[in-house]
């Protein structure tokens, strides 16, 4: 009985050793692929710091049951990420790739790699692979973005849908050659724009209530943030495909006919409502002062 258990345990181990072996040709297969030089696999700084960290959360990842379709978008997002790693190191001129890293974060940085990595292998369009694999490996080689910030990204970038992530481009870019009179006049993508708001991606001039979700969107009235700069270079989607962008300005099914969205001015206010306006401010009945910020024309509520 003893010596039966003993034989399983040697098998699970040599079992164990063959599995971690081939995961390791798999990522150096990977890195190969991805342009990394043979000799800076092995160099220890870079190996320790940016390789190991993505060789080990690959390793982590491949050792779930994944079907064979998951196992591909394993395998895509990391070799994206280990390009787009080396593309912007070729880029600044640096021949040994490193990332500024410290080492305490090691296991939250891990822990952003498996968010990043498990997220691609989720996602059904391979063009949102694509996209955290290039976050992913930006990311660490700018050493930029704060780790919630990581966090916070990833988890919006598969929660929407690729039209989505192409409309934060398009209004980065402030649509960019687009006649700003237009209409987007399909009701699946204006309620997909609408919640692009939610994401701070971009603002109303004024207050505006009572808003259809899925009415007209004019595109003068879609007015970009910072936030949406910051997106749109955080996720290098100037690498997204002339055919995507094409596929979704199509589906917006733009029309010079609609209806302007009504925001609600100072005039409009004052029509509607008993309160006071004193020094910029609404007065209550009551007498209390409600300091709401007054822009021109309006009010934000």
């Amino acid at each position: 009985m003893v010596v039966g258990v003993m034989h399983d345990n040697i098998k699970k181990n040599v079992a164990k050793e063959l599995v971690g072996s081939s995961t390791e040709k798999s990522f150096m297969a990977l890195a190969t692929a991805a342009g990394f030089p043979a000799a800076t696999l092995v160099v220890p700084l870079v190996k320790g710091i940016i390789l190991g960290l993505l060789e080990n959360c690959y390793n982590d990842c491949s050792q779930k049951t994944l079907s064979v379709r998951e196992t591909k978008k394993l395998e895509r997002a990391t070799t994206v990420a280990l390009q787009t790693f080396r593309e912007l190191a070729e880029e600044d001129g640096v021949e040994a790739w490193k990332i500024n890293l410290d080492l305490a974060y090691y296991d939250y940085a891990f822990e952003v790699a498996e968010h990043a990595t498990m997220e691609a292998i989720r996602q059904s369009e391979s063009a949102k692979v694509d996209i955290l694999g290039r976050y992913y490996g930006r990311s660490f080689y700018k050493g930029d973005t704060d780790w919630q910030d990581m966090h916070q990204m990833i988890t919006m970038v598969g929660e929407l849908t690729l039209r989505q992530i192409v409309m934060i481009r398009l209004i980065s870019e402030g649509f960019n050659g687009m006649n700003g009179k237009l209409f987007v006049t399909n009701p699946s993508a204006c309620v997909e724009m609408n919640r692009l708001k939610d994401f701070g991606i971009w603002q109303t001039e004024g207050a505006a209530f009572g808003i259809n979700e899925s009415g007209p969107l004019q595109l003068c009235g879609i007015i970009p943030t910072i936030y949406v700069n910051q997106v749109n270079k955080a996720l290098m989607l100037d690498k997204l495909s002339e055919e995507d962008i094409q596929r979704v300005i199509d589906s917006l099914c733009l029309s010079e006919e609609g209806n302007v969205q009504s925001i609600l001015t100072e005039e409009h206010f004052k029509q509607r409502t008993t309160l006071k306006i004193e020094d910029d401010k609404l007065v209550l009945p009551d007498g209390q002062r409600f300091g709401q910020e007054k822009v021109e024309g309006g009010f934000y509520y």
